[in-house]
């Protein structure tokens, strides 16, 4: 089932009213295109809670003045492990119908400059590339902001990690930071590969 939070998003009501008719067809074709779709990724795919976050956007160039595009973003639950949890994403706008989000990230190798006995001390980074996830591990979505973040614990104390920050913009979602800490010395220092103000 769905865990609605209805309200208002940027200051206006979204059409997609939790009960109505409508709503209720496109939140029931979603999860379906889910359940459809998303077996390889997502091992436990409706076993857990599911989230709708209504929104409102305008697409790039639009005057601010401009009549605001409704959205709904849904949070489906994929699985878990010891210290992390998976989720995947899909929008709905009645411009592009359901899609899944594909998250952007940044492609990166890691250089260990001073092996330790517990593993790297010292790492250099360097960005190669772009690539996307399908799914994101240990996220927050502020519906009220619009920005999502996620972070990924490379082992259990979590001193070696990625985050990344994603904003709701323009009806997609927009890569502006993503950290990294690659080194196994029991402190959380992360190298910002990607760098960006929050639009």
């Amino acid at each position: 089932m769905f865990r609605r939070l209805i309200g208002f998003v940027l200051g206006v009501a979204t059409c997609f009213a939790a009960g109505s008719a409508a709503g209720d067809e496109i939140d029931d074709a979603v999860r379906a295109e889910f359940l459809a779709t998303a077996t390889d990724t997502c091992g436990e795919a409706g076993t857990g809670e599911d989230t709708i976050f209504p929104a409102t956007f305008l697409l790039p160039g639009e005057p601010a003045n401009a009549a605001p595009r409704e959205a709904r973003i849904y949070e489906f639950f994929c699985y878990s492990g010891p210290y992390t949890v998976f989720y995947a994403y899909y929008l709905y706008t009645r411009l592009d119908g359901i899609t899944p989000v594909a998250f952007a990230i940044p492609d990166f190798t890691v250089d260990c400059i001073t092996p330790g006995d517990a593993g790297c001390q010292r790492a250099r980074l360097a960005v190669r590339g772009g690539t996307t996830a399908a799914i994101l591990a240990n996220t927050e979505f502020d519906p009220t902001t619009l920005v999502l973040t996620a972070r990924l614990c490379w082992r259990g104390p979590c001193d070696a990690f990625e985050t990344g920050v994603w904003v709701f913009n323009g009806g997609r979602f927009v890569l502006v930071q993503y950290e990294v800490d690659a080194t196994l010395d029991g402190e959380q220092k992360p190298q910002r590969l990607i760098d960006f103000p929050i639009p």
